[in-house]
């Protein structure tokens, strides 16, 4: 047995659906869910009293994430530049810090993160409701299953999944909206789509993540209605509407002239876009698409899509239904009620089902009529370009006539002239056959008194080039003349200076040899001499020196000098 809600055997189903917004647009959702008066009156597809929904927002006393619930009438809280305010607020503390951060590219460069008008730092959830019976393509919850689910689902679920959700990806929740004023009850909730702790928006790259992320809200969905509806199961063939296909079908009008009127509108709003009155060139206004009479156009347009569009259209003319309607809902508060009303209505509505089908058979053959009328739209707008690309070739060759016919009057005149003038004409084609020739032959002897001008002061720039070459290579010669003479000359004194040393050396080594025998021979008679040591006062301490070791070296003992 399934963990949820039945009715007529199905059971109850929810749907988790998300979309990530701008500033911008998350002022236009958040107005759009508190129902602000400005926008409320623009929605046309409201069936109850807006003072029936309920509405919990984030304390703006405290930013700890607690919640509060509001009057539906609180006007402060509908304001719209109390809204704007708000969201701003928000959107500066996530611009603040994401423009504080810093990110370092491979190549070592660091930039300041920069906060782009595109980037999505609100998001909006809606949470609806269905059963699993199967269904035709454009079939919706019968009467008797939206009775049922507005009876049976709650606000206090919906903050639970607002929990999980908050929890689970480090955001807040600014807004649950439950909407009773609509044919199905539903749940519009607004959220920051910032992370602080990684100071980055809430984003799903690729088609793997993305999945995954529908997964998890549909996981928290279940979680939260546990017992009461069922998540959609993975792989199921069951679509849920979105909330514009939503609203499209929920219009409802009292009669069928309201409908009509309503049609007539809209055509009338879109074929002014392409039905205008134009001026032609004999004064006299016309119409782009060739129709005298757009009124009647129209209308037949109006019914044309009256006809097609019955059977999707519910139009209530009964106002005691509606007043049932609305009692059922209130005794469906009851559950002992409810399974003795569904009964009733189940019978009910299997045989409206079967009046539909047979409805549904009547005007099939009606389909083929939109093709037509496709149809003949392309080929009144292949006209309309037709005509108007044959009035612009129109216009230029009207253009062109006119030149024509001014460029004719001036040859006119020139004839005239040429006609007076045929012998000065003659003279004048010999004079300038003549001047040509000479221009020719004036031109030649240019051309060749140029190239020889040009001849001649090449070989002046040569001859003076080489003249000044051969000056400095003689120039070079002498001073290489001189420097060789020169050093032939150091040569020499070189070789002088090396016989002088050699000489030299000789003699030093014969003194040398000498100098050895005399100190040899003193070291031998110093012993015999008295006082020799005075004898050697007057020598240098070089010869003093080697004497004396001499003479130690010979006995072994100093002498005292």
């Amino acid at each position: 047995m399934s963990n949820a809600l039945q009715i007529g055997g199905h059971s109850l189903v929810l749907c988790v659906r998300s979309e990530f917004l701008t500033l911008k647009e998350a002022i236009i959702r958040y107005e759009h869910n508190v129902r602000e008066d400005k926008h409320a009156s623009k929605i046309g597809y409201l069936r109850g009293n807006s003072r029936n929904n309920r509405y919990i927002v984030l304390s703006e006393y405290n930013n700890s994430g607690h919640m509060r619930e509001i009057t539906a009438g609180d006007k402060e809280f509908n304001d719209k530049k109390y809204i704007k305010a708000l969201l701003r607020e928000y959107h500066e503390k996530m611009k603040a810090d994401y423009e504080a951060q810093s990110k370092t590219y491979k190549n070592g460069k660091v930039v300041k993160n920069r906060w782009r008008e595109n980037m999505v730092g609100f998001s909006e959830i809606v949470i609806s409701f269905g059963t699993d019976r199967n269904k035709e393509p454009k079939e919706g919850l019968s009467q008797t299953e939206t009775n049922f689910i507005n009876a049976q689902v709650s606000l206090d679920r919906v903050r639970r999944f607002a929990n999980y959700y908050c929890a689970k990806y480090g955001v807040k929740c600014l807004l649950i909206a439950e909407h009773n004023d609509e044919k199905t009850k539903h749940y519009q909730l607004i959220f920051t789509n910032y992370q602080f702790e990684n100071h980055k928006n809430l984003r799903f790259d690729g088609k793997g993540e993305t999945l995954k992320f529908g997964r998890n809200m549909q996981e928290m969905g279940g979680a939260a209605f546990e017992g009461i509806a069922l998540r959609g199961e993975p792989g199921s063939k069951m679509r849920h509407k979105n909330i514009k296909q939503m609203h499209k079908t929920e219009k409802e009008y009292s009669t069928e002239q309201e409908f009509k009127n309503k049609i007539r509108q809209s055509i009338v709003y879109e074929a002014r876009k392409y039905i205008k009155k134009k001026e032609s060139m004999f004064g006299k206004v016309y119409l782009r698409l060739e129709i005298e009479d757009d009124k009647a156009f129209i209308t037949s347009l109006t019914n044309l899509v009256l006809d097609q569009m019955k059977d999707n259209i519910n139009i209530v003319t009964d106002s005691e239904l509606k007043q049932t309607v609305k009692e059922l809902t209130n005794q469906l508060l009851n559950k002992g009620e409810v399974i003795a009303k569904n009964n009733k209505l189940e019978q009910s509505n299997e045989e409206l089902i079967q009046e539909n089908k047979k409805l549904k058979e009547i005007n099939a053959n009606l389909n083929n009529q939109d093709e037509i009328i496709k149809g003949r739209n392309l080929q009144i707008s292949n006209l309309s370009a037709e005509l108007i690309q044959k009035e612009d070739e129109n216009n230029k060759l009207k253009s062109r006539l006119e030149n024509i016919k001014v460029d004719i009057a001036q040859i006119d005149k020139l004839k005239q002239k040429a006609d007076q003038s045929d012998t000065i004409q003659s003279k004048l084609e010999e004079a300038n056959a003549d001047l040509e020739s000479k221009e020719k032959t004036n031109q030649s002897l240019k051309q060749r008194n140029e190239e020889l001008e040009a001849s001649l002061s090449s070989e002046n720039t040569l001859k003076e080039d080489n003249d000044s070459k051969r000056l400095q290579i003689v120039k070079l010669q002498t001073s290489i003349n001189s420097k060789d003479q020169r050093i032939s000359e150091l040569e020499g004194e070189v070789k002088n200076k090396d016989e002088t040393i050699e000489n030299l050396q000789d003699k030093l080594t014969v003194l040398e040899n000498f100098k050895m025998k005399v100190i040899s021979f003193i070291s031998k008679i110093s012993n015999l001499i008295p006082n020799f040591s005075r004898l050697l006062d007057d020598e240098p301490n070089e010869v003093k020196n080697e004497i004396k070791s001499k003479i130690a070296g010979k006995d072994g003992m100093g002498i005292g000098f």
